[in-house]
């Protein structure tokens, strides 16, 4: 399924089961993204779109996370 949101930080005020982030992001807003992969409290699958902003930015925001990430 995919959500529209106008900030990328609604998904954290939400009850998900899991996320899937990356697919058609873009660079324009990493940091945002970058957050909710690190805050997300449900598990989340990483792809396209967000592996290139880790490979950008590091793995710094995986190692904050307390759910599992794939």
């Amino acid at each position: 399924m995919v959500k529209c949101v106008v900030d990328y930080h609604e998904v954290l005020e939400q009850r998900h089961d899991c996320l899937g982030i990356g697919p058609g992001l873009g660079h324009a807003n990493e940091a945002e993204v970058l957050d909710v992969i690190r805050l997300a409290p449900c598990p989340v699958v990483l792809d396209a779109d967000a592996l290139n902003m880790l490979a950008r930015t590091g793995l710094a925001v995986l190692h904050e996370r307390r759910a599992p990430v794939c």
